[in-house]
């Protein structure tokens, strides 16, 4: 008899051993093989329960052969009908079995009532913690003794086969039901998101926004994002925030964020970037940016509003003493000297007494172009108020500053081209040098604007 038993649970275990490496659908493969060994073994229903967030326990699949049989509850609240030393009992048991000729303790009696069950075999599904994520079962309301082909023994290690890839597949359902989350929350956002292998840099997701601007995810997912992202980075990509992301030991430290001007559009992103275990324990990277180009051009107007003169296009007078500050503090780390340009316009106003202010104004604009496009000028101009310039020469040896003031008194000693014709306005300038005339950057503009009132003409010193 003994042997007849083993050769038919030989030719059991095959067939369902062949069951799982061949039906692709594990979900159905487990729905089946509950099926199978409730009728191998003779029982009338098969359970699984998993619990959920509130610690009860719904029932996940079934198999019921009898119309007797469909009283399997929804849902069962485990520890409460068990109490907490029952219920760690069931854990630290790793089985419970029992039938009509079974010595019934509290536990056996409590299940017993609970399945109305005269025979049964459970097996709790432990997670990581050791505490109770789901239990598969058979129970029988029949009362007859289970005895050779239902042996317990090979019931128990049946089950033990099926639970164990129950806990794959909530395992898997539990991560895709994370990702699944993530992603309707992180394509919801606004933001881009992608995520990286530390160690390959290869995409292993990205969120909808990315997959969009690119052409879709599986376009992305497995290439290097430098490949995919970064089609402008032609060797180690400079943007890489991976070492700023970990410490010695590669383990996981603070949240880096930076700006990233893409020239190819002219946009700009603020880029958050971290390190952490990815869903499958290994090191990843997080790279999330959203759009600030429209901030970034606010900055810039704002930036220009309080650095520019409006009418002639120059740097201002505030830009200006900034600038002389950083330019002192320069050759005065360098140990040598600077030069600065004074300029004032002779008889503008005359010339707005003449033609207007309108025509005055028509002046000072051109007198903007000539020093902004001028090669020798050119962002190194300032207007310092009125019709007074102010030309910064601290990268300027002395002969170069002396020919640059020579070369603006030739350039204005010629008419210029207004609307009502040729307007002659020629300039007086004066050179102040870094640290010989003064040391401070308001000394500095004071001994300039006197070294110019000195080259002016006599009646206009008068």
């Amino acid at each position: 008899m003994k042997h007849f038993f083993t050769k038919s649970m030989s030719r059991f275990w095959i067939s369902v051993m062949d069951k799982i490496n061949t039906e692709s659908d594990k979900n159905q493969a487990i729905t089946d093989m509950i099926q199978e060994v409730c009728q191998f073994f003779g029982f009338g229903c098969g359970f699984i329960y998993v619990a959920d967030r509130t610690g009860s326990f719904t029932l996940y699949k079934s198999y019921k052969a009898y119309t007797a049989h469909q009283h399997l509850q929804g849902s069962i609240c485990l520890r409460e009908k068990l109490g907490d030393d029952l219920y760690q009992k069931l854990i630290d048991d790793k089985y419970t079995a029992f039938d009509n000729t079974t010595a019934h303790d509290q536990l056996m009696l409590i299940l017993a009532e609970e399945f109305r069950a005269s025979a049964m075999v459970l097996l709790p599904i432990l997670d990581k913690d050791r505490d109770i994520q789901a239990f598969i079962g058979m129970a029988d309301r029949r009362g007859e003794s289970r005895k050779g082909e239902q042996d317990v023994r090979f019931a128990h290690t049946m089950l033990a086969v099926i639970a164990n890839y129950v806990k794959i597949l909530l395992s898997q359902q539990q991560s895709e039901g994370s990702m699944h989350n993530l992603s309707s929350i992180l394509d919801h956002t606004g933001v881009s998101v992608y995520v990286a292998d530390f160690e390959t840099d290869e995409i292993i997701y990205v969120n909808e926004i990315v997959a969009k601007e690119y052409g879709s995810a599986n376009s992305l997912i497995g290439r290097k994002c430098k490949d995919s992202l970064f089609d402008d980075q032609a060797g180690p990509c400079v943007l890489c925030p991976k070492e700023r992301l970990v410490d010695e030991h590669q383990k996981p430290t603070k949240v880096y964020i930076w700006n990233h001007h893409k020239v190819s559009n002219d946009t700009w992103l603020r880029v958050t970037s971290s390190a952490f275990h990815w869903v499958d324990g290994r090191l990843a990277y997080v790279v999330s940016s959203v759009d600030i180009t429209e901030g970034k051009r606010n900055e810039a107007k704002i930036r220009r509003y309080a650095e520019y003169d409006t009418l002639t296009g120059l740097m201002n007078r505030h830009k200006l003493l900034l600038d002389c500050d950083d330019g002192i503090e320069r050759v005065k780390a360098e140990n040598r000297e600077g030069y600065l340009i004074f300029c004032d316009l002779n008889d503008f106003k005359a010339v707005n007494d003449t033609y207007g202010h309108q025509v005055g104004d028509e002046l000072l604009k051109q007198l903007g172009v000539f020093f902004r496009n001028d090669p020798h000028t050119k962002d190194h101009t300032y207007r310092y108020g009125g019709d007074e310039f102010v030309i910064l020469c601290f990268d300027h040896t002395h002969a170069e500053a002396e020919a640059l003031k020579t070369h603006i008194l030739e350039t204005f000693s010629k008419p210029w081209q207004l609307s009502c014709g040729s307007i002659f306005c020629n300039t007086s300038a004066g050179i102040t040098v870094y640290p010989h005339d003064a040391k401070t950057t308001s000394d500095l503009l004071h001994a300039a604007d006197q070294a110019m009132y000195q080259t002016k003409p006599e009646q206009r010193r008068r």
